[in-house]
């Protein structure tokens, strides 16, 4: 079953110029499924180097941890990693394994995964804002 290509309800992150999906349907709104396609992935990329720029700053608060040793911040900074890995794996295998043969030989597939990659992202950014710099 192919998937509406630009799903409601999934919110950006506020700050850095994402935009939410239902946003993205409209900013990327173009008159070919190739202008699309380079919209939305250029707004994936951004998305995806915002995530980058956010993380030694979340490697930062777990370092600034005073309650608790440098060994139990080192085991949580691994563990923090390693779930960032795992999560990028998934978010990879999903949006681009599975959405793929979603929309297996459509025109729209390549901003399928491109939006699906957005959403994934940006919810991610979102998710360690509040968990690491938000409080």
């Amino acid at each position: 079953m192919r998937r509406i290509l630009f799903t409601v309800g999934v919110l950006a992150a506020s700050s850095g110029g994402a935009v939410a999906a239902d946003d993205l349907s409209q900013v990327c709104n173009q008159d070919t499924n190739v202008a699309m396609t380079q919209c939305v992935t250029e707004h994936a990329l951004a998305a995806d180097k915002e995530l980058n720029a956010l993380w030694p700053q979340v490697l930062k608060k777990v370092e600034a941890a005073d309650y608790l040793g440098a060994a139990e911040r080192k085991v949580w900074r691994d563990k923090l990693v390693s779930a960032e890995r795992a999560w990028a794996t998934f978010k990879d295998d999903d949006c681009r394994g599975a959405m793929a043969f979603e929309w297996y030989g459509g025109s729209g597939a390549g901003a399928a995964m491109g939006t699906c990659l957005y959403e994934k992202t940006t919810a991610r950014i979102a998710d360690l804002k509040a968990r690491y710099l938000d409080n």
